[in-house]
C-alpha cells in the first residue's frame, strides 16, 4: 500500500480522466464508425480503461504484484495485436481493386 498523499489523490483524477476520455472516444466512434481509424479509437478507449485500472491496482497492491503485471501485459499484448491487425486491414484496403 502506498501511503503518499499525492499518489492517493491522483487515483480519483486518473479515474475521472480515463472515464471522460473513454466516453468521448466512444461517442466519436459511434458517429464515425466507418472511418479507417474508428476501430483504433475504440481500442484506445478500452486500453485506457484497463491501464487506469492497472495503475489504481498498482497503488493498492504495490509494485511487483502478479495481478497488476498480468493486467498490464494483457493490455499491451492486445494493443500490439490490434495495431498489427489494423495495419494489415489498411494495407489490404489500399491494395483492393478500384482504389
Amino acid at each position: 500500500m502506498v501511503d503518499s498523499t499525492l499518489h492517493l489523490a491522483s487515483v480519483p483524477f486518473a479515474l475521472v480522466a480515463g472515464t471522460a476520455a473513454g466516453v468521448l472516444s466512444w461517442l466519436w466512434w459511434t458517429r464515425r464508425r466507418n472511418a479507417p481509424f474508428a476501430a483504433g479509437v475504440a481500442l484506445l478507449a478500452g486500453s485506457m480503461a484497463f491501464l487506469t485500472a492497472a495503475h489504481a491496482l498498482l497503488l493498492v497492491e504495490g509494485a511487483g504484484s502478479p495481478l497488476v503485471e498480468g493486467l498490464e501485459s494483457a493490455t499491451y499484448t492486445g494493443l500490439a495485436a490490434f495495431v498489427l491487425a489494423l495495419a494489415a486491414r489498411e494495407r489490404f484496403r489500399r491494395a483492393a481493386p478500384g482504389r
